[in-house]
């Protein structure tokens, strides 16, 4: 089988005339009755169906094996932060592998000691099985249901399209496993309830994966400002670049828009820096999509507890050589400057410090190494489950606002 399987993937072993005919699995019987022949020549092959698979990538929530919480009303509830982990084996899994999980997360993972790679679940069982090879994985499933709830695996990463995160960390977390989520963590407040309350009822460890926590610059940045981050002001310009408008990010219910799905990481950045709770949000639309696409440029402010504020401007159509991120932050006298995250500048007292990076690091390998090391020791997630949870919420406030053309307070979400 491995062998098939290999010269399928180099195109040397054609499979054309071999489909046969399908039929659903209620109807078997009549199948095995065709390939007798008694009433004729028999096809070649017959496919038996089985229509959606409980667990699948492709699958539904309703097709998992867990049935999830009642949803807690209208608004998130947060959970508290866990103070306390049991220290476990690092056997990780890995659900999805395409190509930003393969480039970014799985390097780190497999750089860190004491991990054995378990299994490795895409749609595809060829790309499962050719992720499988390359990375040295134990399995290659399609099943995520069967990576997820599988006894030898205790870490499982989550890469897949973004309207399954929120399921498949669901069903993680119920399955007692520490949960590493690439973002978005949901896409609607609904998923974020079910989530909420399977990590509380689980007492389980979850991870977003809000990397540039994790950047060298920011690191540097944060020490430049102190502790005290009372009235801080937060900017950032973020020159995205333009997607097709047929783009499976900007469809509301696969990819949430970019929002959702990229600006989140600014917001979170955002109450990183301010060191305490967003009190409002508002968003603002500065593009006009097509129907039933989400838009792709927009402006959110947003006002914290110690009165710090932050504005994200995220633009879809600035000249591609203009380096993409631009962050700002201003307190009592100080200004700290991140460009594209290769260089970091402090203002102070009149003068300036300056400190550049050979590479352009936005966090992607600290993040998942401190949250492994966190894993295997038993210490507190690196990033906090209950702020995991609140940049979510904050998120898809923005997004609400923007749809109701209006500021909303804590109070709404």
């Amino acid at each position: 089988m491995e062998e098939v399987l290999a010269l399928m993937a180099a195109g040397r072993l054609s499979l054309e005339g071999l489909e046969g005919v399908t039929f659903p699995f209620e109807r078997a019987p009549d199948a095995y009755e065709l390939l007798k022949g008694e009433s004729g020549a028999p096809p070649i092959a017959v496919v038996l169906d089985y229509g959606p698979v409980a667990g699948s990538i492709e699958g539904t929530i309703a097709d998992t094996s867990v049935v999830p919480g009642k949803a807690l009303g209208g608004s998130y509830t947060p959970v508290a932060s866990r103070s306390r982990f049991d220290p476990r084996q690092l056997d990780v899994s890995f659900v999805g592998m395409g190509n930003f999980a393969s480039a970014s997360m799985l390097p780190a993972v497999r750089g860190t000691a004491g991990v054995a790679l378990q299994d490795v679940v895409t749609a595809s069982p060829l790309k499962a099985e050719a992720a499988r090879r390359r990375a040295g994985f134990h399995r290659a499933l399609t099943n995520a249901t069967d990576a997820i709830t599988a006894a030898d695996t205790s870490v499982v990463f989550i890469a897949t399209r973004h309207d399954t995160h929120a399921r498949f960390a669901e069903e993680a977390l119920r399955a007692g496993k520490a949960v590493f989520v690439e973002k978005p963590l949901a896409l609607t407040l609904d998923e974020l309830n079910h989530v909420a309350r399977a990590l509380e009822d689980a007492r389980g460890r979850l991870m977003v994966g809000f990397n540039r926590r994790f950047a060298p610059a920011t690191r540097w940045a944060l020490a430049a400002l102190g502790s005290n981050r009372e009235g801080l002001r937060f900017l950032a310009r973020v020159n995205a670049g333009a997607l097709p408008s047929d783009h499976w990010l900007l469809d509301p219910q696969s990819g949430g828009g970019r929002l959702l799905g990229e600006a989140c990481h600014f917001l979170d950045l955002a109450t990183c820096f301010a060191a305490s709770r967003p009190v409002e949000v508002h968003g603002v639309a500065l593009d006009v999509p097509r129907e039933g696409r989400a838009p792709q440029s927009f402006h959110l402010t947003v006002r914290f507890e110690n009165d710090a504020t932050a504005g994200i401007e995220y633009v879809s159509h600035g000249d591609p050589s203009l380096p993409k991120e631009r962050i700002e932050i201003h307190r009592h006298g100080t200004s700290v400057v991140i460009d594209d995250f290769r260089v970091a500048e402090c203002y102070r007292a009149g003068k300036r410090s300056r400190r550049r990076w050979q590479t352009r690091d936005k966090g992607h390998g600290a993040e998942v190494r401190a949250f492994l090391e966190a894993v295997r020791t038993g210490a507190p997630t690196p990033i906090p489950e209950s702020e995991s949870l609140e940049s979510t919420a904050l998120t898809l406030a923005a997004a609400r606002s923007i749809r109701e053309g209006r500021p909303l307070t804590r109070s709404d979400w």
